[in-house]
């Protein structure tokens, strides 16, 4: 039989020998596989984290740009995040048919996330310049 949880990582402490534990004679418990999968709040909360670090990035550029150049008066223009296509994990490939799963190796796999923005500064001295105003 192959029975397959969700655990919190706190609970997986010894769980290895936990399962020798409550073997008997003809009832033998082991633990196949273990895979760490991010669940979806902590996918949010590394996405909010990734976010965070681009703006502190863009942040930490305009402060550089302004002390730099103090007459061109640097912003944060516009953000676009461009989260790319995950790929199937490897273990969802082998999930995908029971016959297959039953001769699939135990694997590790790795969960990174990757967040891509293209961050556009804008400049007020280059706008009043061309008799812009800034939308800010």
């Amino acid at each position: 039989m192959v029975a397959e949880a969700r655990l919190e990582q706190n609970e997986l402490a010894d769980l290895r020998d936990k399962a020798k534990l409550i073997s008997t004679p003809g009832e033998t418990f082991s633990i196949d596989n273990i895979q760490f999968v991010p669940g979806k709040e902590e996918f949010r909360q590394a996405e909010n984290d990734l976010r965070n670090d681009i703006y502190t990035q863009a942040r930490k550029e305009i402060d550089v740009l302004n002390k730099l150049y103090p007459e061109q008066k640097y912003y944060l223009h516009t953000v676009n995040f461009i989260l790319p296509s995950s790929p199937m994990p490897v273990a969802a490939m082998y999930m995908k048919n029971e016959a297959v799963t039953a001769r699939a190796p135990a694997l590790s796999v790795g969960n990174k996330r990757e967040l891509t923005a293209e961050v556009v500064i804008g400049s007020l001295a280059d706008m009043t310049r061309k008799g812009l105003s800034p939308n800010l």
